[in-house]
């Protein structure tokens, strides 16, 4: 079942986001914070115009923004998680459905998603083309090394 995330899922979304940093391409790159999460996600259950949603296997948190200083507002993700063994199931295309409804409910018209943690880059793009979205350029990350 998806629902909105209320305080009680704070612990389970902590733990989603860990373990997306560290199945993805930053775990051994940066910094992880507990306090910063906590923070973001508290953020994502009590603002307006942020929402978080919650599976017993992922979450999905969106928000509205309006990219490089634009007047259209879309819905933009900001974390999207399905733990590993239930990749391919319809976790994600139903927490997916959910977002976007409620992103057309607020007047987004249309929406900018990422894959920024490295994770399947080429099945998320797949999910996502399928869904009607079309891949418009990459994420670059350099590490400073001295």
């Amino acid at each position: 079942m998806i629902r909105e995330a209320t305080h009680d899922d704070i612990p389970r979304m902590v733990k989603y986001h860990h373990d997306a940093m560290h199945e993805g391409v930053f775990g051994d790159q940066l910094t992880w914070d507990l306090e910063s999460a906590v923070k973001h996600f508290v953020s994502f259950i009590d603002d307006e115009d942020k929402k978080c949603l919650v599976s017993d296997n992922g979450l999905l948190c969106v928000y509205l923004g309006s990219p490089h200083f634009t007047s259209d507002t879309l819905l933009m993700e900001q974390g999207f998680y399905v733990v590993p063994e239930k990749r391919g199931s319809m976790d994600a295309y139903r927490l997916f459905k959910k977002g976007v409804k409620w992103g057309k409910e607020m007047g987004a018209k249309g929406l900018w998603f990422m894959t920024s943690t490295g994770i399947d880059i080429q099945k998320s793009e797949k999910f996502f083309n399928g869904m009607g979205a079309t891949t418009i350029g990459n994420v670059l990350f350099n590490n400073f090394k001295e």
